[in-house]
């Protein structure tokens, strides 16, 4: 066939192709497919990105594998800003599981909420300067009874927001509301006027989900284990507010759970 020039954007389709790897019958991996993302490590003057696989914490704070991060304490060399409501509640790197893994623990209060956000890697939903951005985290809830979640992107005007599973604004991702069904949810909120719908998957207990979105310059697309669940536009927070990597785990009842993060990986256009 002779010499055949791989061009850059046949090369950018195989790199993104090849993250979304196809799913396993057996393993960690048993039922999830991959997303396709791009590889943006590799282009730095096309694409914004971070990626997080929870392998440390930061070395400053003296803190051992296993031990519990403080109130606010930075994670995984600064990324990370940690917010802990009491001291039944724990966040920590956990050995005991492989590749990584960041454990949640919620206390025993009802509406104790333990939170991560990555206040210095900023994305941005512009209508003016449309870029595309993509998400995506893998995470385990070990009692889906007692725990609320979000993952995704988040801001309160360009800076931490709190609360955001009950009072969300400007919020690009996923919840799985308190006290409810284990119905896994889109969530859009432009200012504090959200929408969620409902992605026709629920959570289970103890078993690793892979979430996954991407918004193409006009409307978000959600996914659950790599198969696409919702396509939505309504109140996206599309008026370039700086939005924050952001997870947060809300206690449901009277019994302490954990809940662990895989990893954390997040890219847009620059």
């Amino acid at each position: 066939m002779g010499n055949r020039r791989i061009g850059r954007k046949r090369m950018e389709s195989l790199m993104k192709k090849l993250n979304a790897t196809t799913q396993l019958d057996t393993g960690s991996r048993s039922g999830l497919e991959g997303f396709e993302m791009p590889a943006f490590e590799l282009q730095p003057t096309k694409y914004f990105g971070v990626f997080d696989d929870f392998t440390k914490v930061n070395s400053s704070t003296g803190l051992a594998v296993n031990e519990n991060a403080a109130q606010a304490t930075s994670i995984d060399s600064d990324m990370w800003s940690a917010n802990i409501d009491n001291s039944a509640d724990a966040i920590a790197i956990d050995s005991t599981k492989t590749g990584g893994v960041l454990k949640f623990t919620n206390g025993d209060t009802g509406g104790d909420e333990v939170s991560i956000h990555a206040l210095g890697a900023g994305f941005a939903v512009d209508a003016a300067t449309s870029r595309k951005i993509w998400f995506e985290i893998r995470l385990n809830l070990d009692d889906i009874s007692g725990t609320g979640f979000f993952a995704g992107l988040a801001s309160n005007n360009g800076g931490e927001e709190a609360t955001i599973i009950d009072s969300a604004e400007d919020v690009l991702g996923f919840v799985m509301a308190t006290g409810a069904s284990p119905s896994i949810m889109s969530l859009l909120a432009k200012g504090n006027t959200e929408t969620q719908t409902d992605t026709g998957i629920d959570a289970a207990d103890a078993t690793w989900m892979v979430l996954s979105y991407y918004f193409d310059g006009n409307e978000a697309h959600f996914y659950v284990n790599g198969s696409k669940k919702v396509t939505t536009s309504t109140n996206l927070p599309n008026d370039g507010t700086i939005l924050f990597p952001a997870v947060e785990f809300t206690s449901v009842g009277t019994d302490s759970d954990v809940n662990y993060i895989d990893y954390v990986r997040v890219c847009m256009e620059r």
